[in-house]
């Protein structure tokens, strides 16, 4: 009875340490969030960081919700062009060119509704990090070839 109860509270503690921590901002490394130093890789990870900043949370569900839209309208887009090439390839009908259009449409639709999200998620990291934008960065890249060498220098963030 006694070990289990101190198992219960190591399980207790740990939970409450890894999920209610509080960070300063919110950093994007390698196309991956970091949160202090814990990394957000679930839905549930960024809710419960920007919990602190309502206004936040709001602009990220709003994301994701949008997000699920986008994800519905590519896919179906997605079907009705791959189901219009395949028709169409097989079968000679005028249908199947008609319904390739629709289908990419559709789907041009949603890409752009999940770049929208991104943009939104973006935005959703920026109000909770109190509208500070990240340092710039520069890159110099160079690399030498056997017929010449390169030189890239791009400005950024």
């Amino acid at each position: 009875m006694r070990f289990s109860s101190i198992v219960g509270a190591v399980i207790v503690c740990m939970a409450v340490c890894s999920f209610g921590q509080n960070c300063d901002s919110i950093r994007k490394v390698d196309n991956k969030y970091f949160c202090g130093e814990m990394r957000l890789k679930t839905n549930a990870d960024f809710k419960n960081a920007l919990a602190s900043n309502p206004e936040a949370l709001s602009t990220y569900n709003s994301a994701v919700g949008l997000s699920a839209a986008a994800n519905i309208f590519a896919s179906l887009g997605g079907g009705l062009l791959g189901y219009g090439l395949g028709s169409m390839l097989f079968n000679d009908s005028p249908v199947y060119p008609i319904m390739m259009g629709v289908g990419g449409g559709i789907a041009l639709i949603g890409i752009g509704m999940g770049a929208g999200a991104g943009s939104k998620v973006k935005k959703a990291i920026q109000i909770y990090n109190g509208g500070q934008n990240p340092a710039p960065t520069s890159d110099l890249y160079m690399n030498l070839y056997p017929n010449g060498a390169m030189v890239t220098y791009s400005f950024g963030r």
